[in-house]
């Protein structure tokens, strides 16, 4: 009987290591990574670039908006990630591909590229945003005065209604460095030297220009 029951143990064992399934492997994707490699476009002019060498990928919004984050394979599909979501990037045909959001948002007004389709174009050129870009003294028409510290990643203005501080960042998931003001302040550098900002704040609309 013991010798029965160590036959049957090693059967179970051998089957274990010889059917497949039984061992998890790591899954690849139907296509090389790289196989995305290089520029995208959207109706809307925002613009991909991704980089499967650094494992991640520069979106560029039509306002000039900039943010990296990571661009991988998981279980064999090829995601991106994007404002704290994973998104699958999904050959539709030769030279497009489409974003399928996995997961959804309880914020409805949560920026999303689900279902955002992209085309390759390669002419067009995207330059990575760093935040010594905009480190400095600016200044916008209505006298703010605003100076970022991009070593520290703080940043402190003033204006008639009186002076304040707060921190800059960038949470990796795409949408770009930002001031953390009322809601974030995302920064845009403009190709003539100005800044702006994506944000709702009235202390920070308008355009600055530099004053150092």
């Amino acid at each position: 009987m013991k010798r029965l029951f160590s036959i049957l143990l090693l059967v179970s064992l051998l089957t274990a290591i010889l059917v497949p399934g039984c061992s998890k492997k790591e899954e690849a994707p139907a296509v090389p990574l790289s196989h995305f490699d290089g520029t995208w476009i959207d109706g809307e002019g925002d613009v991909l670039l991704i980089d499967s060498q650094r494992g991640c990928y520069t979106f560029r919004k039509a306002n000039g908006r900039t943010g990296i984050a990571e661009y991988s394979a998981i279980e064999g599909r090829i995601f991106l990630y994007f404002n704290w979501f994973l998104y699958e990037v999904v050959e539709t045909e030769p030279g497009e591909f489409r974003l399928v959001q996995n997961g959804r948002s309880a914020d409805e007004d949560a920026e999303s590229l689900d279902g955002v389709v992209f085309c390759r174009d390669d002419s067009v050129s995207v330059k990575d945003f760093s935040l010594y870009d905009a480190d400095g003294t600016w200044v916008n028409e209505s006298g703010v005065v605003l100076t970022i510290d991009a070593s520290e990643q703080e940043y402190r203005y003033s204006s008639d209604d009186g002076t304040g501080t707060g921190t800059v960042n960038d949470d990796g998931v795409g949408m770009g460095w930002y001031l953390y003001a009322d809601g974030n302040a995302y920064i845009i550098l403009s190709e003539d030297g100005t800044l702006t900002f994506q944000t709702n704040d009235p202390l920070l609309s308008g355009t600055f220009t530099r004053q150092d």
